[in-house]
């Protein structure tokens, strides 16, 4: 059993931690400075590492939910440093190993979810379920990244990175779902945005660098799927984020789409009746709740 009751004295105890590590990793960050060797900067992230996550995993003793809450960020933090210490050696390091590009991107973030899994698996919370998506999905979505030609000028090809960012959060999102990954409604929101987000890359105007009019009605697509699927699993968390992808959504088209100001009028007046129509329709199909009865004086 979890605590989750908290006092002043808990308060500061987390105030205290969370400011002392802050401090520590800056002072060290600054202490060993930009010249020191690569090997200096790395063993210095390593031991930020097991620094971080023995502190983790030490204060839970007592069971207590702000405790388990510092362990989630100091694991968090442990995984960030973690990655650090892998770009460092990948791009410094021995010619032997050394990594650019995307294949550094892929493999920082492997090597960020070989430590991200198991601390998951430890402690399932939502900072740490993050921390394994995110090294998941970036790495997924930059094995497959490529660049084209325009002009002469590198034009990044984020399609197929993108269809790989909608993949992994149906994923994500039918995990969470069906509680095959907890926490559940951080498995959802992560699933939903992933699929807005990527839905939106799918298809760029190379001249206007911004989402073309096919992936604004992808994300389109997607936001009502995402707001119907937050309402079957009665989660509002997901609801709302199917709702901000369509609200914008729809305001990008319009405005994309609406060039003369007798169409503008128009979609004013549809939209007026629109909103009146889903105000009446949701008087009439909702049934008032029966009020108890006053209970009689005694």
């Amino acid at each position: 059993m979890v605590d989750e009751r908290t006092d002043i004295r808990t308060s500061l105890i987390g105030i205290i931690g969370y400011a002392g590590a802050s401090a520590a990793l800056v002072g060290l960050s600054v202490a060993i400075g930009t010249t020191a060797s690569t090997i200096a900067r790395v063993t210095a992230d390593i031991a930020s590492v097991v620094v971080l996550v023995a502190a983790g995993a030490w204060i839970v003793g007592g069971h207590h939910e702000a405790h388990e809450r510092m362990r989630s960020v100091l694991w968090f933090a442990a995984v960030a440093a973690w990655a650090s210490a892998a770009v460092e050696l990948f791009t410094q390091g021995p010619d032997a190993i050394a990594l650019h590009g995307k294949w550094l991107v892929v493999v920082t973030a492997l090597v960020a979810a070989m430590l991200a899994l198991p601390l998951w698996f430890l402690s399932r919370r939502s900072l740490q379920l993050v921390a394994v998506v995110a090294s998941v999905q970036v790495g997924f979505a930059a094995a497959v990244y490529s660049e084209g030609s325009f002009f002469g000028i590198g034009v990044p090809q984020l399609r197929w990175p993108a269809i790989v960012t909608i993949v992994v959060g149906l994923a994500t999102l039918a995990s969470g779902a069906f509680g095959f990954v907890r926490p559940k409604r951080t498995a959802m929101v992560l699933g939903s945005i992933a699929i807005i987000g990527g839905a939106l890359f799918v298809d760029l105007d190379v001249l206007r660098r911004a989402p073309s009019d096919l992936s604004l009605w992808l994300a389109l697509a997607a936001s009502v799927a995402v707001l119907l699927v937050g309402d079957f699993v009665t989660d509002r968390a997901v609801s709302g984020i199917g709702i901000v992808g369509l609200v914008g959504g729809v305001a990008e088209i319009v405005r994309r789409t609406v060039v003369d100001r007798s169409t503008a009028v128009a979609l004013v007046v549809l939209g007026t009746v629109a909103l009146a129509s889903c105000v009446i329709l949701a008087r009439a199909f909702t049934h008032p709740v029966p009020t108890p009865p006053p209970e009689p004086p005694g």
